[in-house]
């Protein structure tokens, strides 16, 4: 997977659209991970890259802007 960098503003974006966007974000805690525990959600903990495939190929390609500002860094 591709290494995308992030900056603060772009970060805020990111934890913005998990937190509206993405279907296994419930409550901040992502439920790929759900074991039984809560784990909150790698991406919204992670401010400087891009580390959530799901995100990347799920959820981001839904805010094309926001896309090709992360791509274009």
């Amino acid at each position: 997977m591709q290494k995308l960098k992030l900056n603060t503003q772009l970060f805020d974006k990111v934890s913005t659209l998990i937190k509206t966007g993405c279907c296994n974000c419930y409550e901040e805690n992502c439920l790929l991970l759900d074991d039984g525990e809560n784990h909150i959600c790698p991406q919204l903990i992670t401010p400087s890259h891009i580390i959530c495939r799901y995100f990347l190929e799920s959820v981001l390609p839904g805010d094309k802007a926001l896309q090709k500002r992360i791509t274009e860094l």
